[in-house]
């Protein structure tokens, strides 16, 4: 599918709704680094896997709008799937930080009151779903795409 034509087997509006996907998919991977780079999230090399991720993101998106085959489509949903576990990762690795630092400040107290405090911390838990979110639009727009057969 081109931008703006049909793919054999994509009905018109198939095709715009698979744009869409794709355009919101691409607006999410352009955002979320610049956002990470305006919050100085450079600091150590696990900090740079959201900026990998969006990358190969972009690239997923393109490989689908630009011109999708078989092969490409497959690639776009393994890459999507990485993203996701990167995602994952990300969301693990925010808790953990906060969660040492709650341990840290209340040595004494138990794991389980620390897990609370640990999810509202300075690392946002949930910014990591961005990610995902992006990936899952991308794996929305190849969802049952004619050219993936």
């Amino acid at each position: 599918m081109s931008l703006f034509m049909e793919t054999p087997g994509d009905s018109a509006l198939e095709a715009r709704f698979r744009l869409m996907l794709c355009v919101l998919a691409i607006t999410t991977f352009v955002i979320t680094p610049a956002e990470l780079i305006l919050l100085g999230h450079t600091h150590s090399a696990i900090q740079w896997v959201p900026f990998v991720a969006s990358f190969f993101g972009l690239v997923a998106c393109g490989w689908v709008l630009a011109d999708p085959g078989p092969t490409r489509i497959r690639a776009a949903r393994l890459l999507s799937g990485a993203i996701i576990l990167s995602g994952f990762l990300g969301a693990f690795m925010h808790l953990r930080a906060n969660l040492l630092l709650e341990m840290e400040i209340r040595p004494n107290s138990p794991l389980v009151e620390a897990i609370g405090p640990a999810l509202q911390g300075s690392a946002a838990f949930l910014a990591p779903g961005i990610l995902i979110l992006g990936a899952l639009l991308v794996l929305g727009a190849t969802y049952r795409h004619p050219a993936s057969s």
